[in-house]
């Protein structure tokens, strides 16, 4: 299949009101060709926005522009936008096959094209033996797969994917990121995925956006927005287990409650610290160097990757957990200076 025309896209100061909720002064850019993830919680303005780009909503102040032509008051059909609502929204009536001919045979293209179109679709998104198949009769994940297929046949300058993995299981969610990952990287399409799925932002994009109530809070590289959150909130929201409230600021530390930390950057006036729990260490043995505590063992959890204890060290802290710690157990931890964040 033919690589797609790289499109890029920029809002600029939207504004939208829906009900009680509004975007609020919005404003991104997505290169050509670039993988956006946009990721925020439940209710803070994701489809909304995506259902805008794509022409559904008008913005009451704001423009959209795609490879620099102003397309704000262009009807859905004129945006040339791929679209795949998180319900996939597929024919119950139609087989797959049809299902993906269908937006072609609305654009009145040769049937010897629809043909060579969807034959390679069927290909890329590896859904051929899916073909003469009801959608009732498919699983979440099939359905997903589906509703690519039907954009991407299209041929769209720009994929906008709402939530695509939200109702599947999670080796389907899996399988369904490398699909992504693989569409991206052979057909160079322009996408914009938004999800509040940490997994998700970190394995495909390659920028990603945080959106908090209608706002765009922190854009960037996805390493460095996972690495070094714009504030607390947005820190919690990625996932730091451990976030306080700063009490005092000196030349070399920092005071939470009762306790001092050292850390190298305390210049600034910090309102909350925090760090995430995979950098504490914790050990049965006294440890050297700055910021070591001691305390006990409160609560363990999970089991592999999200297995974490909790510590009262003066401050309750989490850590992962590690070898037979348990609860009761007295341990020392140390939190290294170099990975505690001020905001």
């Amino acid at each position: 299949m033919e690589v797609l025309k790289l499109s890029s896209l920029e809002i600029k100061c939207l504004n939208r009101r829906w009900g009680r909720f509004r975007i609020t002064d919005l404003s991104l850019t997505v290169k050509a060709g670039e993988y956006m993830m946009l990721l925020g919680p439940t209710g803070s303005g994701k489809t909304l926005l995506l259902e805008t780009i794509a022409g559904f909503h008008k913005p009451e102040t704001g423009a959209i522009h795609i490879d620099n032509t102003d397309v704000t008051s262009w009807q859905p059909e004129r945006r040339n936008i791929g679209y795949v609502p998180q319900n996939q929204s597929l024919f119950p009536n139609m087989t797959v096959q049809k299902n993906i001919e269908f937006g072609l045979k609305m654009h009145k293209v040769r049937d010897t094209e629809i043909s060579k179109r969807v034959h390679e679709i069927l290909n890329l998104i590896d859904v051929k033996n899916l073909s003469n198949r009801s959608p009732q009769s498919l699983s979440g994940g099939e359905r997903q797969k589906v509703a690519l297929a039907r954009a991407l046949v299209l041929r769209p300058k720009i994929l906008l994917l709402d939530e695509p993995m939200s109702n599947i299981d999670t080796p389907t969610r899996s399988e369904l990121m490398k699909n992504l990952g693989t569409i991206h990287k052979k057909l160079g399409v322009t996408i914009i995925h938004v999800t509040h799925n940490h997994e998700e932002a970190g394995y495909l994009g390659e920028k990603t956006g945080i959106l908090f109530d209608g706002k765009i809070r922190q854009v960037g590289a996805t390493e460095e927005v996972y690495e070094r959150p714009a504030s607390h909130e947005i820190a919690r929201f990625l996932g730091f287990d451990n976030i306080y409230k700063v009490t005092r600021t000196s030349n070399e530390s920092i005071k939470i409650g009762e306790k001092s930390l050292i850390h190298p950057a305390v210049n600034m006036k910090a309102e909350a610290c925090g760090w995430r729990r995979e950098n504490v260490k914790v050990s049965r043995e006294n440890l050297t160097g700055f910021n070591v505590f001691k305390g006990v063992i409160n609560d363990c959890r999970g089991v592999g990757a999200t297995a974490q204890v909790t510590v009262d060290a003066g401050l309750t802290v989490i850590a992962s957990k590690h070898d037979d710690i348990k609860v009761g157990d007295e341990v020392y931890i140390q939190i290294p200076a170099d990975k505690i964040f001020l905001w």
